[in-house]
């Protein structure tokens, strides 16, 4: 998977946010955090747009 370039992120946070899934993605890669210990060296806003374009799911346990 490639990085998305800043105006790819702004305008896909912006959408996720207008449909309100940004809280569902941002509410998942806190979870990961607190359960699984997974620490991502990406922006938190970058990987919910990566995972969005990509038609991935962030799974909650």
């Amino acid at each position: 998977m490639e990085r998305l370039s800043l105006n790819e992120v702004s305008s896909i946070i912006k959408e996720l946010k207008e449909t309100n899934q940004y809280e569902k993605y941002q509410d998942m890669i806190l979870d990961d955090f607190e359960n699984h210990q997974v620490v991502y060296t990406l922006d938190s806003d970058e990987i919910i747009a990566l995972a969005y374009k990509n038609k991935l799911f962030l799974l909650k346990c």
